[in-house]
Formats: C-alpha cells, structure tokens, sequence
C-alpha cells in the first residue's frame, strides 16, 4: 500500500515559529538571571581600576617623600602601565581648591570630605553627583591623602589636543596644563562614541607621572599624562628628555 504524506506546511510554520519566540523569550530570562547572579557571586571585585589606583597614588607618594623638607628644586619621574575600568573616574585634587572653580565640562567637581584639607587623589565609580556639594562623597571608591597631609601639592595633567588619551580637565590658571580628570569608558556605547571622537578615553595607556618641586614655596607639582616616547614631539616627551637632559649635565 502506497504512503501518503500530508501537507502541513503551514501548520509546522507556525509552530516553529511559536518554538522559536519561546526559545527568544527563555534565553533572554536566562541571560538577565545570570548577570544578576554572576553581580551577587562577584560582589565588589575589583576589575583591575582599584590595584592601579594604589600603584599610581604610591609611585606619586615616593616621589613626593623623595623631596620632604629638601632646600633643593628638582624634578623626577616614572613611566607605567595605568588601566581605568569601564565607568571609573580618577580626579586629583590640590591642597587649596575652590568650589569656584571651572574643572571638567563646564563644572566644578568638589572635593570630597574625605580629604580634609590635604590634596588627594580619588577614584569614582558612576560620573555625575560629585557637581552637587552634598553628595562630593558619593560614588568615591577610595581618596588617599594620608601622606601628602601638610604638603603643598597640585595635580595637572596634559590637555593638548595631539595627546591621546588626554585629560578631560579644563584648562588651569597658568593656562600650560590641565586639571587631572581622567575618565574611563563610558558603559553606554552611544557616549563611548563621543568620548572616542574626542581621544578622551582611558583604558590601558602607558603614563608618565612627574613630581616637579619648588623648594622656595614648598610646594609639589604633580603631572600626568599619557606618553609615545617613540614620538620626540609628545609633550609629556619633551618633558621626560628635558629631564634627562639635566641630569646629564650634572652628572
């Protein structure tokens, strides 16, 4: 006896069609369920933004206690590898600071409680509240201060549009340098763009940290910036050849 099939085409459609919504629908269930479980497994872990932060405030905090109380100028400096997680934020603040002050887009960003009042060093994670002067403590992951108590100190960084990435500070009074607001990349993709377009975002750059003291006012000035050293022409360069210049000349 012959066998016959029947034509459920369309029926078979739809029912594939049905498996498959079902399918987008439990995946997508899936996929928020384990992200929220892989945040509650991971807790505060660090992606790397806090142990660079250390590395970076303890490297400035050596260079500054290379000079306490000396009756010498000088200058020195250290090159690293730096890396500023997704949505992180690092600020220094100077020892005198203003809520006055025109610092990144346009806005003051105040300076943490925390800090008393010496110059210190911070890390955010989240971007936006530390404009309001009630909540400059909030989203600050760690501001450290302890030994730069009772030293003048500033913090500037290179904002020259051929530097990349470079500062997202505003210019300072002596209009050379820049203050020191390094952001890392946005989380939404749409921002990232604007952020690339404009060289200012920080992920993993090599970084040339540089203490520059005056020993008539005591005071320390701390420069950062991102560097080529293959490249003669780079600010934070010259600046580097500029010192090794000197110390050949007094060697």
């Amino acid at each position: 006896m012959p066998i016959r099939f029947q034509n459920s085409k369309k029926g078979m459609d739809l029912k594939e069609a049905a498996y498959l919504v079902f399918a987008a629908i439990l995946v997508i269930a899936l996929y928020a369920f384990f992200t929220k479980l892989q945040g509650v497994i991971q807790g505060n872990k660090d992606d790397g933004s806090m142990a660079n932060y250390d590395r970076l405030y303890e490297a400035m905090r050596d260079m500054i206690k290379n000079d306490l109380n000396s009756d010498k100028d000088s200058k020195e400096y250290i090159i690293m590898n730096y890396y500023l997680g997704i949505d992180h934020y690092l600020v220094g603040f100077d020892t005198t600071w203003s809520n006055n002050l025109v610092v990144a887009a346009g806005d003051n960003i105040f300076k943490p409680f925390k800090c008393g009042n010496a110059a210190c060093l911070c890390l955010y994670e989240g971007r936006g509240v530390w404009k309001d002067a009630a909540d400059r403590d909030t989203q600050v992951q760690s501001c450290r201060s302890d030994e730069l108590v009772g030293q003048n100190i500033i913090f500037s960084s290179e904002g020259a549009e051929s530097v990349i990435p470079r500062t997202a500070g505003e210019k300072r009074a002596d209009g050379n340098t820049h203050y020191l607001v390094l952001y890392g990349r946005p989380k939404l993709l749409t921002l990232a763009k604007v952020f690339r377009k404009e060289h200012r975002i920080w992920e993993v750059a090599q970084i040339y940290v540089e203490d520059s003291y005056n020993a008539k006012s005591k005071t320390h000035t701390i420069y950062l910036s991102s560097i080529d050293t293959s490249n003669p022409a780079h600010p934070a360069t010259k600046r580097k050849m500029e010192i090794d210049a000197g110390k050949k000349l007094t060697s």
